[in-house]
Order: C-alpha cells, then structure tokens, then sequence
C-alpha cells in the first residue's frame, strides 16, 4: 500500500491500537486517524470516530470483538489463531498471577475457536512455543536487537528512542566487542537525541532484573532526573567509554516493577520540565 499516495487522495483512515501516539516521522497522519484502542492518550481529539478505551489482557481482544460486531467476514481461521496467539502472549497464557486476564479476553477466545482459531487443549503449547521463539535473541545483532522492540518519542524538542533488550549489558558487551559504535550508528541513522536501551533479564540466582543504558548528546540532561526517580537506579558495574559527542551512563534498575510503560512517561516528565526550568 502506497501511504503517501493514499494521503495525498485523501483515501486513508487509520485505527490506533495500544501504543496511541505515531511516530514523529508519521505526523502527518494525525488527521487521518479515526480511531484508537486500548489506551488513551488524549491524542487526535478532533479526527477520532470512536475511542474504545477499556482495561483488558490483550489489546486483540478489542479488536477480536469489533470485528466480530462489525466485520466478522474479516476474520479467517488463520487470523482467528493469530490473534488468539497474541491474547495468550500477552495475557501470558491465561495465568491468574499476572491479574491481567479478563472476560473479556476468555469471549474473545471462546468466539475465535469457533472459526477455526486455538483450542483450549492447545493453549499451553502453543504459548511456550511462542515464547521461547520470541525470547531467542541468538542470532540478531545489535541493530536488529535495537529495532525488535523500540518506542519512540519527543519531549521538549528532543526526540529519543528507549529500546527492549531481552540480554544483561554483561552478556551485550561479551556478544558485540564494537557495541558503542553499533548504538552511536542506530543513533545517529534515527536522528535522536537520546538513546535507551532498557535490558531485562534473569540473572544466575533466577532472580529477575532491569538495567538502563542512556546516551546521546543530550543524555546528561536526563541523568539526574532518573537517578532521583522511583526506578531506584545505581551505577552499574559495566562500564563504557563514551566521548564527548556520545556520552553514556550505565545503571541497575532497583524497581523491577517500572517497565517502559512507566519509564517513557518519565523521562517525557523530566525533559519537559528540564527545558522549562532553563528557559526561567
């Protein structure tokens, strides 16, 4: 599908789903966006049809029950497992300890088995074998690793990137021998003025753990506001070099519990306010 050319014949609407706010290189959509799901980010007031914002496992299971309302033809049986796919991931196969479940989600599933989407017998294999395929980062480099699972945003002016990374900074290092070249190149072929990279992993003791990497020309402003946050941040023992054009700092993250849906928020908070302050 040719975007740009649908958006010059004005022939372009677009639906927003769990992360609702586009990329800055996208923009120029905003008046094209007649819907959003799942979250709510107070964004494209004015173009929206609809705002379907509900607490739910799985952003799929919204989209699941419009379409069945609206355009059940849409659904295929691959589709149907697809999207039954995506509610077990992400509702991590229906486990009640993870408190994200809903009936919501169940519907959705029970409704997709009926056109040929998973059975119930098949849930728990099908959700490990997704697993384990999602959480093999064997064989991708650092660019591929930077681009997996990667959210963008502006704050301030400054346009920054926190990326997932499934590996310690440790291993990261033992794996890439020229990582600092491999972040400076992704950094500078995305224009950012910011770069994060926020690992997870589970270390040796089985226990889980998160670690920041911030760089970037403009990453010292960011630096003081996170270490005086709630992400209860130290200076990690991984040390890189940096220079003066690409600073970085290196830090364990003592709140496991602040995903990047709590970090992103964050640092919109601390460049927002970092630019206020030095412009009194």
């Amino acid at each position: 599908v040719d975007i740009k050319k649908c958006v010059e014949n004005e022939s372009l609407e677009f639906v927003l789903v769990d992360h609702n706010r586009l990329a800055v290189s996208q923009e120029s959509y905003g008046p094209y966006i007649k819907g959003v799901k799942y979250k709510d980010e107070k964004q494209y007031l004015s173009s929206c049809k609809f705002r379907t914002i509900k607490a739910v496992g799985s952003c799929c299971t919204l989209i699941t029950l419009q379409a069945l309302e609206e355009a059940p033809s849409l659904i295929s049986p691959e589709i149907a497992r697809l999207l039954g796919s995506v509610i077990l991931l992400d509702t991590g196969n229906l486990n009640p300890q993870m408190k994200k479940t809903t009936s919501d989600d169940l519907t959705a599933l029970k409704e997709l088995e009926k056109i040929g989407g998973l059975q119930e017998k098949d849930y728990e294999s099908v959700y490990n074998n997704l697993l384990n395929q999602r959480r093999d980062i064997s064989k991708l480099t650092t660019a591929e690793l930077l681009i997996k699972d990667t959210k963008y945003g502006v704050a301030a002016g400054l346009k920054f990137a926190i990326a997932g990374v499934g590996l310690s900074l440790e291993d990261w290092v033992k794996r890439d021998s020229q990582l600092i070249g491999a972040l400076e190149s992704f950094y500078e072929e995305e224009s950012l003025d910011i770069l994060i990279a926020m690992t997870t992993f589970t270390d040796e003791k089985k226990v889980f753990r998160r670690q920041l990497l911030i760089c970037g020309s403009k990453a010292p402003e960011l630096w003081d506001g996170v270490k005086n946050s709630d992400l209860e941040l130290k200076e990690s023992d991984v040390k890189f070099s940096g220079s003066e054009s690409f600073p970085l700092r290196a830090f364990d993250q003592g709140n496991v519990r602040a995903s990047r849906k709590q970090v992103m928020p964050l640092v919109y908070k601390i460049l927002s306010e970092a630019t206020t302050e030095s412009k009194m």
